[in-house]
């Protein structure tokens, strides 16, 4: 009975996410915008016009005036350590392998996948992908959404265990306090920061997919309900 009224208003088969009557338009619009700028900002980052990563800076005072500044020092990034691991001759083919196959699968495709699966979800018809799946689909994005943010995380820890600040020890009374000092400290670059905000943007606009889902199928079993 269910499915004969199901197929007899074609509800639940010619309505998705983008047109269910339940769902609010300026979210979808939103949330559209936000799953496009995602796509495009991981083109940028893969072609090299958004550094990703953080920088190393070196400053020596001495006689509390600056002695040697070397802004940056060096730069560590995914894509820098990814170059110098495959060009290192002295790295095993394996090795360099199977680091090509985990960088291009995690920071490519499985980020590009998500963006094409969520869009699909967004405007795919109950007869290509039906509530039920389009439900789990939305809850195994938003698993994917939350570790997304790892590898922020795992840069801002870098950039914090990196600094160093290094002063004249006080055991030689010759020397003032304080005379020569040196500081190592790791910055992230500015890509950091947007992909971190682009990260947190993906978060709440899949959440706001997933209440979006929970409206159509409570208005879809109200209207079953008046139907029966």
């Amino acid at each position: 009975r269910r499915n004969s009224l199901h197929l007899k208003k074609n509800h639940y088969l010619n309505h998705s996410m983008w047109t269910h009557p339940a769902t609010s338009g300026v979210y979808n619009v939103l949330i559209l915008l936000e799953i496009l700028c995602s796509l495009l900002l991981l083109t940028i980052w893969v072609s090299g016009l958004l550094p990703y990563g953080f920088v190393l800076k070196l400053r020596v005072l001495v006689a509390g005036s600056d002695f040697l500044s070397i802004n940056p020092l060096c730069s560590i990034a995914p894509a820098t350590l990814f170059n110098d691991i495959s060009n290192d001759p002295v790295q095993l083919p394996q090795t360099v392998f199977l680091t090509s196959i985990a960088y291009w699968l995690f920071l490519v495709a499985i980020p590009a996948l998500k963006g094409v699966l969520r869009i699909a979800a967004l405007f795919s018809p109950g007869w290509v992908i039906s509530p039920k799946r389009r439900g789990r689909l939305l809850q195994t994005i938003d698993m994917m959404n939350k570790w997304s943010l790892l590898d922020d995380i795992a840069i801002s820890m870098s950039a914090g265990m990196i600094f160093q600040n290094i002063a004249n020890p006080r055991g030689f009374d010759v020397l003032p306090l304080q005379f020569w000092a040196a500081e190592l400290a790791a910055y992230p670059m500015p890509g950091f920061y947007v992909y971190l905000l682009f990260a947190v943007f993906s978060i709440l606009s899949n959440h706001g997919s997933v209440i979006q889902h929970r409206d159509m199928i409570a208005n879809d079993v109200s209207k079953e309900e008046r139907w029966a």
